[in-house]
């Protein structure tokens, strides 16, 4: 699948920490926004949603939202599985850090790297998933 490349830029910064105290993760969950807000700006098909549903809106696709890889399987939240079940998401854009899905929180002028793995049906996904909340890929 396609690998990525792109520089961390101080309005994605000034946004993340706005964002990150509403994270469980808090800067990790929101230093992995990154790769939505940069496919927008190098996929002409992808605009980007400000709502919580959803992260990007696909014109072929559809509503995307964007979950990172994990061997243990892809997590969908209580919250993802409802917008799910409801039709707000349509795909689940799988993704990982490169190299190694290792993460290193971002700051302005870093240039970070990942790859998007799979775009995977989100009601299928849903069927798939375990008592953790996850779906094996």
């Amino acid at each position: 699948m396609p690998k990525f490349k792109g520089t961390v830029s101080a309005e994605f910064i000034a946004r993340r920490d706005k964002k990150a105290g509403g994270f469980n993760a808090g800067i990790r969950g929101a230093d992995a926004e990154f790769i939505e807000h940069h496919q927008v700006l190098i996929d002409p098909f992808q605009s980007l949603y400000e709502g919580y549903e959803y992260d990007t809106f696909h014109s072929t696709l559809g509503r995307i939202d964007y979950k990172q890889y994990s061997k243990a399987g892809i997590k969908l939240g209580e919250y993802t599985q409802r917008q799910i079940r409801e039709g707000m998401v349509q795909y689940i854009g799988i993704w990982k850090w490169l190299p190694n899905n290792h993460w290193e929180e971002l700051h302005e002028g870093k240039v970070v790297q990942y790859e998007i793995l799979d775009y995977v049906d989100a009601k299928e996904a849903l069927k798939q998933l375990n008592d953790d909340g996850r779906f094996p890929y």
